[in-house]
């Protein structure tokens, strides 16, 4: 079983991100995650199935929601 999720920071700038490891739940949940994404503040944002964070609280917050 695949973790749906990679924690990672940025070796060049430190910013916090997950990475979406399992293809197949982010197509499934890509219109939702998008939409809490939308719903929760301009310090989040997606580029492909990477996640960026300005925040290490958001990116928890994210991890409670969707992992």
């Amino acid at each position: 079983m695949k973790n749906r999720f990679i924690p990672a920071k940025s070796p060049m700038s430190g910013e916090l991100m997950l990475i979406i490891e399992d293809y197949n739940y982010w197509v499934q949940n890509q219109n939702a995650i998008e939409a809490w994404i939308k719903d929760h503040g301009s310090g989040i944002s997606q580029e492909g199935m990477v996640i960026h964070f300005d925040h290490d609280s958001d990116r928890t917050m994210f991890m409670l929601r969707w992992a």
